[in-house]
C-alpha cells in the first residue's frame, strides 16, 4: 500500500514537472517584452525588462541605420 502512494506522488510529479516546463519562452523580441511585461508596475523595471529582452534578442548590426536620416 506504501509503494503505491508513493508511485503515485512520483507520476503526480512527473506530470506536474512536464506541465511547468511546457510554457513557452520568448522566441523574438517582441514576445519577450509582451510576456514579462505582465503586471508591471514600475517604470524602472519596465527599462530593466527591455534591456534584458534587448540583450538576448539583439537587433541585427545594421537595423536601426536604415531609419537615418528618415522623418
Amino acid at each position: 500500500m506504501y509503494l503505491l502512494g508513493i508511485k503515485k506522488t512520483m507520476v503526480l510529479a512527473a506530470i506536474g514537472l512536464t506541465l511547468s516546463s511546457c510554457e513557452k519562452t520568448p522566441a523574438n523580441f517582441d514576445d519577450c517584452v509582451i510576456k514579462n511585461m505582465e503586471g508591471v508596475r514600475s517604470d524602472v523595471a519596465a527599462v530593466s525588462i527591455r534591456r534584458s529582452c534587448e540583450n538576448k534578442f539583439p537587433a541585427p548590426a545594421n537595423f536601426f541605420d536604415q531609419f537615418d536620416g528618415q522623418q
